[in-house]
């Protein structure tokens, strides 16, 4: 009987510690490069996971200790979404997103070098003009 009950124990301890495993994927920060950056056009930056509200800013490729080149004035409020800006950064430059959230985490994109426009209207926008937080269904990645 007493082996019973442990092997009962040790399989409701395996269970709950790949329920918490699952968990803790699927609830992972993670955000994605823009397929495409040019200046002043519409950017879409889709992110997931992790516990809103979260926090966009626009950093030089590899400079996590550095300043942002952007941070977003407001706080995006839906665990996954598409975040639409028009892109103020001048051509040429290599950025990265970077996405923190309430607990502490931190998601980063990888490297996009912003391609060069022939409109130039929307480079003295400062702060940056945010679109708007287009909601999406979670999406699997």
């Amino acid at each position: 009987m007493l082996q019973a009950q442990q092997r009962s124990r040790a399989g409701y301890l395996t269970i709950f510690i790949l329920f918490t495993l699952f968990q803790k994927t699927v609830a992972q920060l993670l955000i994605l490069s823009p397929g495409n950056l040019v200046e002043c056009q519409e950017a879409l930056i889709p992110y997931n996971g992790g516990t809103a509200p979260y926090f966009l800013s626009v950093i030089a490729s590899g400079q996590y200790d550095s300043p942002p080149l952007i941070s977003f004035p407001a706080s995006l409020t839906t665990t996954a979404g598409i975040y639409e800006w028009i892109c103020n950064i001048t051509g040429g430059t290599s950025v990265m997103f970077e996405l923190k959230d309430v607990t502490g985490a931190v998601a980063y994109t990888t490297p996009v070098t912003v391609q060069a426009s022939a409109d130039s209207s929307f480079l003295s926008h400062v702060p940056p003009r945010p679109r708007k937080n287009l909601l999406a269904p979670q999406v699997p990645l």
